[in-house]
């Protein structure tokens, strides 16, 4: 008697652990995506507006097959090195 007991105690234990944890995927982060770190970055070095920036890296990543993330990182690259470029001419 004392198994069945056991065996219930178990499996509820595991029913409430797997809810518990498809429960907690499915909140939203309460932290920045890198992706949307990355968007602000720039449009701070470059004074663009982030849906235009957002833009530059979907095409970017679609035309020469990245994902998002190293398009990206590409495009804050070409951002602080036009930012440096920028700041040499005018010393």
């Amino acid at each position: 008697m004392k198994k069945n007991y056991l065996i219930i105690f178990l499996i509820i234990t595991n029913l409430c652990a797997l809810s518990y944890i498809g429960w907690k995927q499915s909140q939203p982060v309460p932290y920045k995506s890198e992706l949307r770190v990355f968007v602000e970055e720039i449009a701070r070095i470059t004074g663009e507006s982030p849906d235009t920036i957002k833009e530059e890296i979907r095409t970017l990543a679609k035309d020469n097959n990245l994902n998002k993330m190293e398009a990206a990182q590409i495009r804050l690259r070409d951002a602080i090195l036009s930012q440096n470029e920028h700041n040499l001419f005018q010393e």
